[in-house]
């Protein structure tokens, strides 16, 4: 009965295919550190990460290799991450990060290096081929607020996909966007603004 009960556990807070924390886990912990943050003023990040260019490894050599390369980017984040940050899987080919944090300019060294991992070479079909994908990170910080951590994940789901619009652009934060729309804004990109303002609506 308890080794049912442990199973249950696993099954209602872990992501089944790479064992990493799920959606569920990963609220409840944003919420903690939020909390956490409040008193100590440590700086929270949640990081929201896409892979590009996994849909062509699906589609070429199959769902089960698909799978193996999914499990091979949790361990890699799993290895550049330290034992205070969780690291979660919320679905498909999308993680998440939760930082802890002295200072911001921590941050960036701490993508930086996630991005650099996970661009290294993927062996596949049974070690015969290699494949490569990349990774579109939005990076929110909690700002002290009354933010949920619902809101901070769609600000960082948000900033993600503003990476992946910029083009060459392999993170986002809420700073690098508006100076980003100030650079367009000069440049008489108009329309590009207007967009991206209106997706990007929820933004503090």
């Amino acid at each position: 009965m308890i080794r049912y009960q442990k199973q249950l556990s696993e099954m209602a807070f872990h992501d089944l295919l790479t064992g990493l924390a799920n959606r569920s886990f990963l609220v409840d912990k944003i919420k903690s550190k939020m909390a956490e943050a409040r008193r100590s003023g440590s700086v929270i990040a949640v990081a929201y990460m896409d892979l590009d260019n996994f849909k062509p490894v699906n589609d070429t050599y199959g769902h089960a290799e698909g799978d193996r390369l999914l499990i091979e980017v949790a361990r890699r984040l799993e290895y550049e991450l330290r034992e205070v940050d969780t690291v979660a899987r919320i679905g498909g080919d999308e993680f998440v990060c939760l930082l802890e944090l002295k200072d911001r300019p921590e941050c960036e060294k701490i993508i930086n290096r996630i991005i650099k991992r996970i661009e290294e070479p993927y062996e596949i079909a049974n070690g015969t081929e290699t494949a490569t994908v990349s990774a579109s990170i939005g990076v929110a910080f909690y700002e002290y607020d009354d933010t949920d951590p619902d809101t901070l994940l769609r600000q960082a789901d948000q900033l993600m996909y503003s990476a992946k619009r910029a083009g060459g652009m392999k993170y986002m934060t809420k700073d690098m966007a508006s100076k980003l729309r100030k650079s367009r804004h000069k440049s008489g990109s108009h329309e590009s603004i207007g967009a991206e303002a209106a997706r990007e609506q929820d933004l503090p």
